[in-house]
C-alpha cells in the first residue's frame, strides 16, 4: 500500500518482472507532472501490469493508517515465494491479487479474484511489456510467447480460466494513447499490451501462468481445484489466501465485508 497520494499512480496490484539483464513487465514511467494525455495515461491503472477495473478509483491520503490498498501477506521459502494484496479503494468493489512464485522452474501462478456489487464490472488483467519484447507465438487466444529478437530467454502468458486476450499496440498520435512507456521526461514510446478483460459477472477467480523456463514441457497444469499446479513431474501445492483482509491489518475490514454482505 501507498503511505501519501501525492504524484500517486493507479498502479496498486501492479508487478514488474525481469531475468537477468531482460526485462519483461516494466512500469509505465512519469513522463512529467502537467495536465496533458500523456501523464494522465501513464499514470492509470491501464498503463501498469495490474489487476483493475474498467472504471477508476479514489486514492485515499490516510490509506497508511486505513490501508484500504495494503499488502498483507508474504511468505518465503527454498521453493516457494508467496506474496498477496488488496486492493478496496473501488466504489462497490473489491480486488485481491495473489502470486505464488515456484523457482526452481521459473513459474508464477497470479490468482486475481474479484467482487463487485454492479452487474456490468469488467475486470481487467493488464501486461504492459518493455519495447525490447516482442511477440513470438500465439499457440490460442488465451496463450501468448514473448521474447526479445536477440535472446533465446522467453516468457510464456496462459490464461487458464479460458479467457482471450487482446493485444494492443502503441499509439502516440490517439487522443486517448493506449501500450506507451516514458522511459525519461517528455519523453513516450510505443510499446504493446495484452489483456484480458472479464466482464457480465459479479465475482472473479482467475488464474494466469507465466512461464519464464525455455522447455516446453515445463508449462503449468493447474489441478481442478486450482490448489495444486504440475509442472514437469512435480507436484506443487498453492496454498489457498483468504479474500477479505484481516481485522489485524485493516481497521476497516469489516466495513469492507459488510458492504458485500448486505447485498
Amino acid at each position: 500500500g501507498y503511505s501519501q497520494n501525492a504524484h500517486k499512480h493507479s498502479d496498486d496490484l501492479s508487478i514488474l518482472l525481469s531475468k537477468g539483464s531482460n526485462d519483461y513487465l516494466v512500469d509505465s514511467g512519469k513522463f512529467n507532472y502537467g495536465n496533458n494525455k500523456y501523464r494522465k495515461y501513464v499514470t492509470s491503472a491501464s498503463a501498469h501490469s495490474s489487476f483493475s477495473l474498467s472504471r477508476s478509483y479514489s486514492k485515499d491520503p490516510n490509506n497508511r493508517i486505513k490501508r484500504l490498498v495494503f499488502t498483507d501477506h508474504f511468505f518465503d521459502s527454498e521453493s516457494m515465494t508467496i506474496i498477496s494484496g488488496y486492493n478496496a479503494s473501488y466504489a462497490h468493489a473489491f480486488l485481491r491479487r495473489t502470486i505464488y512464485f515456484i523457482k526452481e522452474c521459473e513459474v508464477i501462478i497470479i490468482n486475481d479474484r474479484g467482487i463487485s456489487t454492479k452487474d456490468d464490472e469488467v475486470f481487467r488483467q493488464t501486461f504492459n511489456f518493455s519495447p525490447k519484447i516482442a511477440l513470438r507465438h500465439t499457440n490460442d487466444a488465451q496463450t501468448h510467447t514473448y521474447a526479445k529478437a536477440d535472446d533465446t530467454s522467453r516468457l510464456k502468458i496462459k490464461h487458464h480460466n479460458g479467457v482471450s486476450g487482446e493485444i494492443k499496440k502503441g499509439d502516440a498520435s490517439a487522443a486517448s494513447p493506449t501500450a506507451l512507456i516514458s522511459p525519461r521526461s517528455h519523453k513516450v514510446v510505443p510499446t504493446h499490451q495484452l489483456v484480458y478483460e472479464s466482464s457480465g459477472t459479479r465475482q472473479l477467480d482467475s488464474w494466469i501462468s507465466l512461464t519464464l523456463s525455455e522447455i516446453d514441457e515445463l508449462e503449468p497444469q493447474l489441478a481442478t481445484d486450482r490448489r495444486r499446479v504440475r509442472v514437469g513431474a512435480d507436484d506443487f501445492n498453492l496454498p489457498a489466501i483468504h479474500l477479505w483482509p484481516s481485522e489485524m491489518y485493516c481497521n476497516s475490514a469489516d466495513e469492507i465485508k459488510k458492504t458485500f454482505q448486505e447485498r
